[in-house]
């Protein structure tokens, strides 16, 4: 395994955490007493610092597929630490929408990127087990950054925390461009994949009007969508199920966990069948995870629903990017992978607004539930009709 470029994409899915929900949600109620903000209003910020930022993601994702590798990552980790420095200085509520922009479009989005295109490009053999290693990277944040920032912000206070991941942020960029400064600037034919090689991978607007992804994509869009509005209400959900939500939220520790470990049992599988053989799995434990809801009122049980959602993200994601490049090739990845990414930012940032604006109307959480079940197990169906193999692309005028 190319130990050096996995730990790459370890290290840039790490530094990500900086624009994570998971990270930034940690400074919310200073941000809200800093500059009188209600839970509403600074819902609405981040959406759309989130919804603009996926929307960059689109066109400046692709550059990765023409700019050196290391010109492209410094870009990308440099904006990263002028992002956190400009949450450490923020003097507004206007400008908190520019800061979540900043921070979604450097952490959450591009280096999220970086870190998957590069793996996926550089690692043919073993793509599958090194996209699951990158993937814990995030994993690792979730774990250490929770805790650590509370704490910092304790000692120091929350701007100069900011200014803290800012400096941390340096640092692990002089580690990314020391991991990736032995390839060249330009690749040679023969480091090139196969397909690469005899020009047959896809460029976007190929793969936007191929029938196999229209098909893909309401598997691409109903986790994000639903596993992020899941968790955004699930203080409601709680309620809702009669579960005290200490009790109710220690099973995102299990969550955590199953991502973890089907992860890495996802990768092997990709290497030794194909990501187009597995994928059509990945969706099938978001359908029972809230069967798991609906159908038992035991203590306990929903211990079951988060390690199935878990399952879920752990399965998709090597199985999902892998996927990409056995059907479209590498040459275009980065400019394929970005749209892919931009659309499922957009879900996640969707899906609470959909969930929110059901319940304010009344709908219960028993329908909401039925309704992901269905909309999942459609999506499986229509995936499984699939065959995912390698295709020339077709010519586009």
């Amino acid at each position: 395994m190319p130990w050096r470029i996995v730990f790459f994409g370890f290290l840039l899915s790490f530094t990500s955490s900086f624009g994570q929900t998971h990270f930034i949600s940690l400074f919310n109620e200073h941000f809200r007493d800093a500059f009188s903000l209600s839970h509403g209003d600074i819902g609405l910020l981040y959406a759309i610092g989130t919804l603009a930022s996926a929307a960059t993601l689109v066109w400046l994702g692709r550059l990765i597929d023409s700019m050196d590798l290391r010109h492209f990552t410094a870009l990308v980790m440099a904006g990263l630490v002028v992002a956190c420095l400009t949450a450490a200085a923020v003097p507004g509520a206007l400008a908190l929408a520019a800061v979540f922009f900043l921070l979604r479009l450097f952490g959450q989005g591009l280096s999220s990127h970086v870190a998957v295109t590069t793996v996926s490009r550089y690692t043919d053999a073993v793509r599958g087990r090194a996209l699951s290693v990158t993937g814990m990277g995030h994993s690792l944040g979730e774990v250490v950054f929770p805790a650590l920032v509370v704490a910092a912000i304790a000692a120091v206070g929350w701007r100069a925390t900011w200014t803290l991941a800012a400096g941390l942020q340096c640092a692990l960029l002089v580690v990314a461009l020391a991991l990736i400064w032995p390839h060249r600037a330009q690749r040679s034919k023969a480091d090139c994949p196969a397909s690469e090689r005899s020009g047959s991978s896809w460029q976007l607007k190929q793969v936007l009007r191929d029938r196999r992804y229209h098909c893909l994509l309401p598997m691409m869009l109903a986790q994000p969508c639903i596993v992020t509005a899941l968790f955004f209400h699930q203080q409601s959900l709680a309620t809702h199920e009669g579960v005290p939500f200490l009790f109710w939220a220690s099973g995102i520790a299990l969550y955590s966990l199953a991502v973890v470990v089907v992860s890495l049992g996802a990768g092997a599988l990709v290497d030794r069948y194909s990501g187009g053989q597995i994928v059509r799995y990945g969706l099938l434990p978001l359908v029972v995870s809230p069967l798991i809801l609906l159908a038992f009122d035991l203590p306990g049980s929903h211990y079951g629903y988060f390690l199935l959602m878990g399952s879920c993200v752990g399965f998709m994601s090597p199985s999902l990017s892998a996927l990409w490049v056995e059907l479209y090739g590498t040459a275009h990845l980065g400019a394929v992978r970005a749209f892919n990414h931009a659309f499922m930012v957009f879900s996640s940032a969707v899906g609470p607004v959909v969930f929110g604006g059901l319940l304010d109307i009344g709908m219960s959480w028993d329908t909401l539930l039925l309704g992901s079940v269905v909309f999942c197990a459609a999506s499986c169906a229509l995936v499984w009709r699939v065959r995912f193999d390698y295709q020339a692309p077709v010519a586009t005028p």
